[in-house]
């Protein structure tokens, strides 16, 4: 997955699956994208679940969820209410500069 430096407003969904295959049930659930920058900081951002029995949420990229030109290594966390759920497996996002190409 690779975005662009401070390049945000982007929507991007996920499916989230269980071992079988099948689209995981969301109904009730917290779904965050997290990582860790260079700092060693947490960073989070909410989704929105647009089809809890199909497995869909989508996020929105913040100004400064990826403000730095590097590759970062995600999980989604799932919790329902305050107790953990799981993560899904790693994934991985690159961040490069804006291009000037016209």
């Amino acid at each position: 997955m690779r975005f662009y430096k401070n390049n945000f407003g982007i929507v991007k969904p996920f499916k989230i699956l269980n071992a079988d295959g099948t689209a995981k049930n969301l109904t009730g659930l917290t779904i965050t994208w997290k990582f860790k920058d260079r700092d060693d900081t947490l960073k989070t951002l909410t989704g929105s679940i647009t089809s809890a029995a199909n497995g869909q949420v989508s996020f929105t990229i913040t100004s400064a969820f990826f403000s730095e030109v590097t590759r970062y290594r995600c999980q989604l966390h799932l919790v329902d209410g305050s107790a953990y759920i799981e993560d899904t497996d790693p994934f991985y996002v690159d961040i490069d500069e804006v291009s000037d190409a016209a």
